[in-house]
């Protein structure tokens, strides 16, 4: 056994708690062989971890591209711990395999950077069949990446966890500010200054709307432009 496969031992050796945790699985429908072997090991490892057999959601798409617009929707309509992307990317004799490799890899960092949710990059990119299938366990030399996948989802949805507890005793949206100094996501220090200025911008107006009234020819001052002595434009009480 070389250092890359005692490396890929130990990582796979890991323990990870997943009970009480919901993660999804989206994957493609290319090259389906590939894809099928990384989800199952996922699933599998998912279930190894604690993670109930009805909170693994799994979803397929049609192809890689996809994939972050699926994770994004599947996060927005339902509570969700992580999610991992599942693909096969397999290098042709244009540059269709870059664009989509740079777009995927982009989106699905976008989405859980918006999202606060984390995303696994799952999506296999491999400049032949042969490598696909070692990286999905399908050969003799080959070893599962979709374990490692499942376990470092597992550790991403623990941080996620321990990250957003807080003094505050309701749980806001996600998408909240977090403010350490107040310890409360929906008073940030931030918050407070903008209350406070429309605060005191409306005593103001208040103040300045008691002591001025607008009489009927200020339509006329404005439109014309001249001021007119006789109509009182502004009269001070």
């Amino acid at each position: 056994m070389d250092i890359k496969q005692h490396a890929l031992a130990a990582l796979s050796s890991r323990k990870t708690d997943g009970k009480g945790l919901r993660v999804a699985i989206v994957h493609t429908q290319w090259n389906a062989e590939v894809v099928n072997s990384l989800v199952l090991a996922a699933q599998t490892e998912l279930w190894s971890a604690g993670v109930a057999p009805s909170d693994v959601v799994i979803v397929a798409v049609s192809g890689a591209y996809e994939l972050p617009y699926a994770a994004n929707r599947l996060i927005l309509s339902q509570k969700l711990d992580a999610v991992i992307c599942i693909g096969c990317l397999i290098k042709g004799d244009t540059m269709h395999f870059e664009y989509i490799c740079d777009a995927v890899s982009q989106g699905i960092m976008r989405v859980q950077l918006d999202t606060n949710v984390p995303v696994l990059f799952g999506v296999l990119t491999v400049l032949n069949e042969e490598q696909a299938r070692d990286r999905a366990g399908l050969s003799d030399k080959g070893h599962n990446h979709g374990t490692e996948w499942a376990q470092t989802a597992v550790e991403m949805a623990r941080l996620r966890e321990a990250t957003l507890k807080s003094g505050c005793p309701m749980r806001p949206p996600e998408h909240l500010p977090y403010d350490s100094l107040s310890n409360c996501p929906f008073f940030t220090v931030s918050t407070w200054l903008h209350v406070a200025t429309l605060g005191a911008i409306g005593v103001v107006i208040a103040l300045v709307s008691k002591k001025l009234t607008v009489c009927r020819s200020l339509l006329h001052v404005l439109h014309t432009g001249k001021w007119i002595s006789q109509s009182r434009a502004f009269r001070l009480p």
